[in-house]
């Protein structure tokens, strides 16, 4: 007894031994009582009965009377009372009263260093005492536990619970499952009494938990708990049986005699794993590590929130498992474990909510890590995760988001792959896609994954794998689904977006543009990297013709030989611009890394590719589709992009020639009075037409509107300037307020006549209109010159031509916003001219001297004005 008690490693094991022999004994309620120094314990199952049978059972050790049903074999779970308690007092409702005194004596070794000496005789001999009390009503059996050894004296009584109660009391909700309804603890150090009311639905799979708090003087305090219960019953096989019955039960079979088959056959039996998990508003709970429990809870710990109720073998402190890893009987109850957890999963498909589904995943994090407690059980053991396997195939349990709807589409582990570490939301219709359904990282969690895919239970999806995928099928299933008539236009482009964002923030961006994820404008999946982007957007509107624009026809007859075929589809500029925007952080990733993979054209090249095709164009319908085109451009808010004009020569022949050397009549007026108006066609260059005019364009609905708004569009194209005569006058040239003086001198510097500038129909302060065309590449360097000494100071006012003869024009009626248009052809001649004299003298074109340089020259700020204009300078 010495040896046995002095080896127990823990004080409160009486607790768990008194009420596990109490549901021996069939009791449905229990009740301890904690006082300074004693604890009273009542249960109400069978009491002793007519004969000493449990009296000898209780008093011999290692040899236990119980039978084969029951928890404990060992025959010393009652000693235990011992190492916390000189004597124990037994009483029932048969008349048994009796107690057991293992008391200390000291032996004084000096006078002041004793040691304590305990009568272990007491321990297995008991004696009657006819004035214990019987137990009270209600209760079949008590115990009292009085006289606290000298080496235990530190610690007080109420700590002796602090296992049982842990982790909301789990431990008292498994006793539900042995049959227990009602568990009570009264503090009368402290005057408070804790009752648990307990009810297991098996039908359910619940336990129902209603504990009460009262306090003297206090309101009464109530709350619940439910738990889930996971069960798995299993036959052991016969090595297991045998290893448990030298365990437990060498003495009962040695004893056996002729009935050892029908001792065997009651050893041979079903037996259950329990696994408890907490609820709470029929979620389960994820709160940390499960507890292994035999009854009562042990040292031992599984890497789950499930706590684990089975028959285990316990080593010598009841505290411990014995042998884990080699014992046939431990290793039968661990190979089941991996089907309880099986069990557990296949409650999800009877769940309601993807949260519920997610918090079955939660409580199976599966973390592990080294230290011992964890350590006990081997979850990688290739017969366990075999055994998982097993349980787990063809079941579809796993969540992956591949509808439209809410709730969660459930696939087996054959059905799925499992990405890489992201939680972004990717393309419905994987199965399409990938071959197969992917995992939904947002309900299941990243520690299990990793568990399962170490393991070999789940795949994970590489590159490699990707690749073949698609090399084989393309995105052509994938694309099918998607196309559906009955998903908008709108729909169809969020599900690429999804694709590409998806991507980008799966594999590294390199990565993810060598898959071909983009459908071209033929039809055809190319890699980012073979797209090409026209990338310039045209004001207002992206992208080239939609068949909903304005000359739509015209436009694509004309555009189409000369844009590339390796481009998005018509519309996507428009998204994809917008997405980056609006949409998302998700969706600026998509169009980022689109952007930045992808090939650039520019729109304005493609467009004077178009126009300079058609340069000897003779042919009315071509003429038509040229009209045409123009209007599409300024539909799209890009008339800047109006490179070439059709226009009449001196014999009146017509062809397309480039704007800037073209001329407007003024005023520009319908076909019907052009002839009208031969004197103010200036010199022997091309007219513009005046089939413009006739074109329906926005709101203008008479030729004389259409005629303003179009000569505005064409005076941004010609080589057209905009001086104020008040400031140029008084700041340069010196003259006075003579105006037609001043008309002279600006007409000598520019070498032009004074007819080349016309008045307008506003007052001064509008300027006047000059006509800088007569400017060529023969202008002499002296020239130049002069022109350079104006410019430093008359370029401020040297603008765009802007629209102010009437009111309601080009800038508030039509499409086009206005804004700087392209450079005129006098800012076109001077680039080709050395009219700039750099520090050392010498004078340079502009593309032989930095900005920094000319700045000395010109001032920083007709060389900034000159850059706007469209004049570069040397980097």
């Amino acid at each position: 007894m010495e040896i046995t008690v002095g080896t127990m490693p823990n004080i409160n094991l009486y607790i768990f031994e008194l009420v596990q022999n109490s549901l021996d004994c069939d009791a449905t309620e229990v009740s301890f009582t904690v006082e300074e120094s004693r604890v009273s314990f009542l249960h109400n199952g069978h009491s002793f009965g007519e004969t000493d049978k449990h009296v000898r059972g209780m008093s011999n050790i290692f040899q236990s009377t119980k039978t084969l049903g029951s928890i404990g074999f060992m025959g010393f779970g009652f000693k235990t009372a011992y190492k916390r308690f000189t004597r124990v007092d037994i009483s029932d409702t048969d008349g048994w009263r009796f107690y057991y005194d293992v008391s200390e004596r000291e032996i004084k070794l000096t006078p002041t260093i004793s040691i304590y000496s305990r009568d272990w005789l007491g321990a297995v001999v008991p004696k009657w005492d006819s004035q214990i009390s019987p137990p009270a009503e209600g209760f079949t059996t008590k115990f009292t536990m009085q006289g606290v050894p000298n080496e235990n004296q530190d610690t007080p009584l109420l700590d002796d619970w602090k296992d049982l109660l842990r982790d909301n009391n789990v431990g008292i909700a498994i006793l539900s499952l042995m049959g227990l309804k009602k568990f009570t603890l009264i503090d009368d150090i402290n005057s408070i009494k804790y009752t648990w009311e307990l009810s297991y639905n098996a039908e359910e799979s619940k336990i129902y938990s209603y504990q009460t708090e009262e306090r003297q003087g206090a309101e009464l305090e109530q709350k619940s708990q439910t738990w889930f219960v996971a069960i798995r019953k299993f036959i052991p096989s016969d090595e297991a049986i045998k290893s448990l019955s030298q365990s437990r039960l060498k003495n009962i079979l040695a004893n056996a005699g002729s009935k050892i088959h029908e001792v065997w056959g009651k050893i041979k039996k079903e037996y259950t794993i329990y696994g408890l998990v907490s609820m709470n508003d029929d979620h389960f709970v994820a709160a940390g590590k499960g507890t292994v429990f035999a009854t009562f809870p042990l040292n031992a710990t599984v890497p789950f929130d499930m706590h684990m109720q089975a028959d285990w073998l316990l080593d010598l402190s009841r505290k411990g498992l014995r042998e884990v890893q080699t014992n046939p009987w431990q290793q039968c109850i661990f190979q089941n474990v991996a089907v309880l957890l099986a069990n557990f999963l296949k409650q999800i498909p009877k769940l309601a909510s993807a949260s519920q589904i997610a918090s079955v995943f939660d409580v199976l994090h599966m973390k592990t890590d080294s230290s011992p407690s964890s350590s006990v059980f081997d979850f990688s053991d290739p017969a366990w995760i075999k055994t998982l396997r097993d349980e787990l195939e063809g079941f579809q349990f796993i969540p992956v988001k591949d509808s439209e709807t809410d709730f969660p589409v459930l696939k087996s582990l054959s059905e799925v792959y499992v990405l890489p570490h992201t939680k972004q939301n990717f393309p419905p219709f994987s199965n399409k896609l990938f071959g197969r359904f992917i995992v939904d990282r947002n309900l299941v969690n990243d520690a299990f994954i990793q568990f399962m895919v170490k393991n070999g239970l789940m795949q994970e999806l590489d590159i490699g794998v990707l690749t073949e995928t698609w090399k084989k099928e393309g995105l052509a299933n994938w694309w099918d689904e998607v196309n559906h008539e009955s998903r908008s236009e709108a729909q169809k482009q969020q599900m690429f977006l999804d694709l590409w964002s998806f991507l980008v923030t799966t594999f590294t961006s390199r990565t993810a543009a060598k898959f071909a994820c983009v459908l071209s404008v033929e039809g055809k999946w190319i890699c980012p990297s073979e797209l090409i982007v026209l990338e310039d957007k045209l004001k207002n509107r992206y992208d080239v013709p939609l068949p909903t624009d304005p000359y739509y026809a015209e436009a694509i007859q004309l555009l189409e030989p000369h844009l590339p075929k390796n481009r998005l589809i018509a519309g996507w500029m428009q998204v994809l611009i917008k997405a980056s925007g609006e949409w998302g952080t998700a969706n600026r990733f998509a169009y980022d890394w689109l952007m930045s993979n992808c090939k650039k054209q520019s729109i304005e090249a493609v467009v004077t590719s178009a126009f300079s095709s058609v340069a000897n164009a003779r042919d009315d319908a071509i003429f038509k589709q040229i009209l045409g085109f123009t209007g599409w451009l300024v539909f799209k808010n890009s008339p800047t992009f109006i490179s070439h004009v059709i226009a009449r020569d001196e014999n009146g022949e017509r062809s397309l020639v480039p704007a800037s050397s073209a001329r407007l009549s003024s005023p520009y007026i319908s076909d019907k009075y052009y002839a009208k108006v031969v004197d103010t066609i200036y010199g022997e260059s091309p007219k513009i037409v005046p089939d413009y005019i006739e074109m329906e364009i926005g709101d203008f609905k008479k030729p004389d509107e259409r005629a303003l708004f179009w000569r505005d569009i064409f005076e941004a194209l010609s080589p057209l300037g905009d001086v104020k005569l008040e400031e140029f006058v008084s700041q340069e040239l010196g003259v006075a307020q003579d105006y037609k003086a001043a008309k002279h001198k600006v007409a000598e510097i520019l070498s032009l006549m004074p007819s080349d500038l016309t008045e307008t129909h506003t007052t001064i302060q509008f300027g006047w209109k000059i006509k800088d065309t007569k400017l060529s590449a023969s202008l002499t360097i002296q020239k130049a010159r002069e022109i350079g000494a104006w410019l430093r100071h008359g370029l401020d006012n040297l603008r765009t031509v802007k629209p102010h003869i009437y009111a309601e024009g080009y800038n508030r009626r039509s499409f086009y916003a206005y804004g700087p248009t392209g450079s005129a052809s006098w800012v076109k001649t001077l680039a080709s001219l050395p009219w700039i004299q750099d520090p050392s003298g010498e004078w340079r074109t502009p593309a032989t001297i930095t900005k920094e340089d000319a700045g000395l020259f010109l001032g920083g700020k007709v060389v900034q004005l000159l850059g706007e204009k469209g004049l570069v300078f040397k980097q």
